[in-house]
């Protein structure tokens, strides 16, 4: 597994540590892998001492831990040989042929964009961590924990300082943005309303909206996606069966996302 192989690798003046969820999802497995020295998703001020940086600093944003080169126009380029592992090699063989065409590359482009998180001359606001959902398989819940959000006015700060650098690309991340201000008597609907109210060109990205809160917030979204500054919205189907999405306890139908979708 990987984290065999960079044990294998690394020097051995080198510390190894490992980060994100599975330290607190499963931390025996990863005991039962390797010995090191672990941080689990949310502990930033751990992640800040070794990394020797300042956890308070009011200019530490999302956007800036997003290395540079990755959100360089070039990554267009590079995008064809370096997926080989979210799609197949038949796929890849055909794209290679074929992405030439600047129609056929623009449409692979469109559908590459609505996955890829990374993207060039956007600029990321985390709004939240953690979800408000139980779901029955979710392992993510168990990291993450329950919805914690950054206030509106913090929010708007960081919305305002990417407009003062100049990006007219916006994108709101969480693990559920749909879950957005539950925890503050608020919503993502009433957080959007006050951002598209700026004057000015840009548009704004939503990723990872439950369809549950898609589904309650509708109203109030569609008279937001009319302003026209909403170009990009994600939300986890998961899947097509009624029966099923409640034994996930996903918390909605599927006519009811379906009409969703449509309006």
């Amino acid at each position: 597994n990987l984290v065999c192989r960079i044990k294998n690798k690394k020097l051995k003046t080198s510390r190894m540590i490992v980060c994100g969820c599975l330290p607190k999802i499963n931390k025996k497995r990863l005991e039962n892998i390797c010995t090191c020295e672990t941080i689990e998703g949310d502990d930033i001020l751990k992640l800040a001492e070794k990394l020797k940086i300042d956890p308070f600093s009011e200019n530490l944003y999302a956007n800036y831990l997003i290395d540079k080169e990755d959100c360089s126009p070039p990554i267009k380029y590079r995008i064809i040989s370096n997926i080989s592992n979210v799609i197949t090699p038949n796929v890849i063989r055909w794209i290679k042929f074929r992405y030439k065409n600047r129609k056929l590359y623009n449409k692979y482009m469109s559908i590459w964009d609505s996955i890829n998180i990374v993207q060039p001359n956007t600029y990321y606001i985390k709004i939240s961590s953690g979800c408000s959902n139980s779901c029955s398989y979710c392992a993510v819940k168990l990291s993450r924990g329950n919805t914690v959000s950054k206030p509106v006015k913090e929010v708007l700060k960081e919305f305002e300082e990417g407009f003062r650098l100049g990006y007219k690309k916006f994108s709101l991340i969480g693990t559920d943005t749909g879950s957005y201000g539950h925890d503050i008597q608020t919503n993502l609907a009433s957080l959007l309303k006050e951002m598209v109210l700026y004057k000015g060109n840009y548009s704004i990205k939503l990723r990872n909206v439950n369809p549950k809160f898609l589904i309650k917030m509708l109203p109030e979204l569609v008279a937001i996606f009319k302003t026209g500054k909403i170009d990009h919205v994600t939300t986890a189907v998961q899947h097509g069966n009624n029966r099923i999405l409640k034994l996930m306890k996903r918390g909605y139908k599927v006519e009811d996302l379906k009409y969703a979708i449509i309006r």
